[in-house]
């Protein structure tokens, strides 16, 4: 799997398996770690994990999540933000509206706008807050930007990653980072079994698309 993006990178290098290790690629139901591309997707598997009763932990503060979520939560009780992220939108509907008429500029916040609109903000702050310590975890959730350098024995890669048919330079350099983070089994199941209509459509007209700005912050 690793190969495969290098190829695709055309790096000088591969690399290969230590030989006393019977290393495989198949589904595992109860995984050490899990990558997502987005925090969005941390998010998700967030919220699958406490559904299965899992202790959870998050490489990276939660923090700036929880911060993200009580943004959204005080724009739609009408209240303005200072989040520099939602702070150019006086309302919830605001939002919701740049994003619908520009989704690919929106980029994550559409995904956490979306997770928001599912779940509430509420219920995201407290499943966000019931994080516990590494050493404690059942299961270890990160972005595979903040893997880099960790290794665990089993390892599941989730569907957020983008189709391997339309992904660009970067997309194959942390797909690369996301498969060697396992060290002896990888769960990629997820990933190859969903397509990404939305995000192949989005890079294919990425190069037409007219760049949209947020509006600036107003008084």
């Amino acid at each position: 799997e690793a190969n495969y993006f290098l190829g695709k990178l055309d790096a000088e290098h591969t690399v290969e398996g230590l030989r006393s290790i019977n290393s495989t690629v198949q589904p595992d139901s109860n995984p050490d770690a899990i990558l997502c591309r987005t925090n969005g997707g941390v998010i998700r598997a967030l919220m699958t994990a406490l559904d299965e009763r899992k202790k959870v932990a998050i490489i990276g503060r939660s923090d700036g999540l929880i911060d993200f979520a009580k943004a959204c939560d005080d724009l739609k009780r009408g209240v303005r933000t200072a989040h520099p992220e939602l702070a150019p939108f006086l309302t919830w509907d605001d939002v919701k509206h740049w994003i619908e008429s520009d989704p690919a500029e929106a980029g994550q916040i559409k995904t956490m706008v979306d997770l928001v609109d599912t779940y509430g903000a509420p219920r995201l702050i407290t499943c966000l807050k019931q994080t516990v310590d590494e050493r404690l975890a059942d299961v270890v959730l990160s972005t595979a930007h903040r893997a880099k350098g960790r290794e665990w024995d089993s390892v599941k890669v989730t569907s957020d990653f983008i189709d391997r048919k339309v992904m660009r330079p970067e997309d194959y350099r942390l797909a690369y980072v996301a498969v060697t983070r396992a060290m002896k089994n990888l769960d990629i199941s997820e990933w190859d079994s969903v397509e990404e209509p939305d995000i192949i459509n989005e890079l294919k007209n990425q190069k037409s698309r007219i760049k949209k700005v947020r509006p600036p912050i107003t008084d």
